[in-house]
């Protein structure tokens, strides 16, 4: 039986990833509780990744409800949000303006230098933030980030330099996921049940 030590979580958390263990109790959870900003792409997270086009050529995308509670108790409980997209979508702009997200950014060809601006301007610090991606496009928010995630159907190269992997897929309730962790990990969880158990 392997002990964990501080000489070898290293390699433990290396060779939990590696053989599918993806939960971020074990390496993130401290880390977890100093998160201030997720910042999350749209297609492919928010949503599922799929694009229909009904016979007119207009767009529709579907949202997990999941998902959107998600994004509230992150914001009620005092996690802040922003989105940064490659696409422009106006479903995606009515769903998180719905939700109360102003922060939304489309049409971006390099997401890291977005996010950056936004930290500064919001005087955070890279470890406050929490970067969720699906595709390549999203890799240069991993670099500026403290903690970076990966959804659960994200490509093999994203999975590999994410440091959490949710088991749930993109639009089917990994955003929520991810909100659930970072506030149980901040204490504040038992306040989340209270205030439904009325």
């Amino acid at each position: 039986m392997a002990v964990i030590t501080k000489d070898n979580r290293g390699d433990m958390a290396r060779f939990a990833k590696q053989i599918g263990i993806v939960s971020p109790k074990a390496s993130l959870i401290s880390r977890l509780a100093k998160i201030r900003l997720i910042a999350s792409d749209i297609d492919g997270v928010l949503t599922d990744g799929r694009i229909t086009l009904d016979d007119d050529g207009r767009e529709i995308r579907n949202f997990n409800a999941q998902d959107g509670m998600g994004l509230r108790l992150a914001k009620d409980f005092g996690v802040d949000l922003v989105f940064i997209s490659g696409r422009p979508s106006g479903a995606a702009i009515k769903r998180l303006k719905d939700l109360g997200i102003i922060q939304v950014f489309q049409k971006i060809d390099d997401k890291g230098p977005v996010l950056e601006k936004i930290l500064a301007r919001q005087g955070l610090k890279r470890e406050e933030v929490c970067a969720v991606g699906d595709d390549l496009a999203d890799l240069p928010m991993f670099a500026r980030s403290g903690i970076s995630v990966a959804v659960g159907n994200a490509v093999a190269d994203v999975k590999a330099e994410a440091q959490w992997t949710t088991q749930r897929s993109g639009g089917e309730g990994a955003l929520r996921e991810v909100v659930e962790e970072i506030l149980k990990a901040k204490g504040l969880w038992p306040r989340v049940l209270q205030r439904f158990s009325n």
